[in-house]
């Protein structure tokens, strides 16, 4: 494997020297395996052995796969592999090899696992108190509400909503500052928001909402925010009569 793994770097190094775009780069590995008649060894970490035989073998007999898997390099530094596995099938309908394709898929899993540690942190906070939990999609446009944000719309929103159909529950210069937020593809640098929001309700006083969120990048593009949202009326309306 050693030569046709060595076209792959070379052919992603050929595409990104001559400016074309790509996704991503892609290398190329040796799988480590040696084989001789039916004596094989694998050369590969002890803890990956068994995911690598087991989805290699359903290749063998015509079945696709892939598998994640987390390495920890000499530099302590810990990095995510998404493995697939395709069945190379020859004319006679046989499957004569696999294709063992390694992408590194480090920024997604480490994302991800902000994310678990950012969502359990707010599920802490929203049990001590009366403070919804919402996530939001940057490439859907997507957000998400939990029972306790429902709550707070009085159960008039689904708990996945379009972001246009969302902010229009709230004034105009409300609607406008979640938009220059969430609304924003080119958004950068910007990691921790919080917004003061006024609600309109025809048949009853208006509330004040408080969103506050943090943002995740994938490079220099937004991907992903998750936070909270809570009701914040009777403080405004006790700082107003202070006034």
């Amino acid at each position: 494997g050693s030569s046709s793994m060595a076209s792959v770097c070379g052919t992603s190094l050929s595409l990104m020297d001559a400016g074309v775009p790509i996704s991503s780069p892609v290398a190329g590995i040796a799988m480590g395996l040696i084989k001789e008649g039916d004596d094989f060894i694998y050369l590969l970490p002890t803890r990956f052995k068994k995911t690598f035989a087991k989805f290699f073998n359903l290749a063998l007999l015509g079945q696709s796969g892939q598998s994640y898997q987390k390495f920890t390099f000499g530099n302590n530094r810990e990095y995510w592999f998404l493995f697939k596995y395709t069945p190379v099938w020859e004319s006679d309908g046989k499957v004569s090899a696999v294709a063992l394709m390694a992408i590194d898929v480090s920024d997604e899993k480490k994302s991800e696992e902000y994310t678990i540690k950012v969502l359990q942190r707010l599920s802490l906070a929203n049990s001590a108190g009366e403070i919804g939990i919402w996530d939001f999609d940057f490439n859907s446009a997507i957000i998400t509400f939990d029972d306790q944000c429902l709550n707070l719309y009085d159960k008039t929103i689904d708990v996945k909503e379009h972001l246009p159909k969302w902010a229009k529950l709230y004034t105009v210069q409300s609607r406008s500052k979640i938009l220059a937020i969430l609304g924003n593809q080119s958004l950068s640098g910007k990691k921790n928001f919080e917004l003061e929001l006024l609600l309109e309700n025809p048949i009853g006083t208006n509330e004040y909402h408080k969103l506050k969120g943090t943002i995740q990048y994938k490079g220099s593009k937004p991907t992903f925010a998750t936070g909270i949202l809570l009701d914040i009326t009777k403080t405004k309306v006790a700082e107003r009569n202070l006034e």
